[in-house]
């Protein structure tokens, strides 16, 4: 995980981050241009995206620097990055979708509970009886839902893209 990171925003590179390792700690320090507004700093990481904190003001636009144990990364589900992004209010989590641990528990076909099973990354969003399973879509690895590819509907949720399919009583539909 050390090294120095792009961090994007909308398609271009506004920054960096420094990863490093100082005794038990790992140190993040991220730099920005100077931009308005509130932002924070996302770290990617198996499909998910995780907000780290909020950047402040320098002498030469945002800065960051923040410290985590092995057991606070874990907590956070940052096992690598992926990539690092910013997020602003207006670009900030889709509210209501919540990780979930274990895809599989989702379907009642054993084909499909067997696909999903183990997948990382996956978002939910309950919305009465029905449930929306997000998946992520990565060019690094391969998508784990194939059996059902073409029943998913392509969505962007806080930057990443997923393919969402519409579960009720464990059965996909569309």
């Amino acid at each position: 995980m050390n090294g120095t990171y792009a961090i994007g925003y909308e398609g271009r590179e506004v920054g960096s981050l420094k990863v490093y390792n100082e005794g038990l700690m790992t140190v993040f320090i991220a730099e920005t241009l100077p931009l308005s507004g509130v932002w924070r700093i996302a770290i990617e990481s198996g499909g998910l995206t995780v907000p780290i904190g909020v950047l402040v003001p320098s002498q030469r636009g945002l800065y960051l620097k923040k410290s985590f144990t092995k057991n606070m990364l874990a907590q956070l589900n940052i096992q690598g990055i992926d990539g690092v992004s910013l997020l602003s209010k207006e670009h900030s989590e889709a509210p209501g979708w919540k990780p979930v641990q274990e895809p599989s528990s989702l379907f009642s076909d054993s084909d499909l509970k067997a696909a999903s099973r183990g997948s990382k990354g996956v978002i939910v969003l309950k919305e009465n009886e029905i449930t929306k399973a997000a998946f992520p879509i990565r060019s690094d690895m391969p998508f784990a839902l194939m059996p059902a590819f073409c029943l998913g509907k392509p969505l962007k949720i806080s930057g990443n893209d997923y393919l969402v399919f519409t579960i009720k009583d464990g059965n996909i539909f569309a």
